[in-house]
C-alpha cells in the first residue's frame, strides 16, 4: 500500500493600511480655509510714534485682520 502525498496551498491575502486623510481648515468667516494675520495699519503707527507711551495702545487697537488665502479682511 502506498501513501499519497498531499499538496497543502497557503493563501495570504495583504490587507492594505487604512489612509488618514486630514484637512485643516483656518478661521477666516469668508473662505474657512485660510488663517488670519494681524497687520498693523498706517494710522497706528503714526500714533505710535507721535503719542509715543500712550501710542502703543493705539498701535495694537489699530491691527487688521487679513486673510492669507483670499485677502478678506475685518
Amino acid at each position: 500500500m502506498a501513501y499519497q502525498t498531499q499538496t497543502v496551498y497557503e493563501t495570504s491575502f495583504l490587507v492594505p493600511a487604512p489612509v488618514l486623510v486630514y484637512q485643516t481648515t483656518g478661521n477666516c468667516p469668508a473662505c474657512g480655509i485660510g488663517s488670519l494675520q494681524s497687520e498693523m495699519t498706517c494710522l497706528g503707527v503714526f500714533c505710535c510714534i507721535v503719542f509715543f507711551p500712550l501710542g502703543l495702545i493705539c498701535l495694537f487697537l489699530l491691527q487688521d485682520q487679513r486673510c492669507l488665502h483670499c485677502g478678506y479682511s475685518t
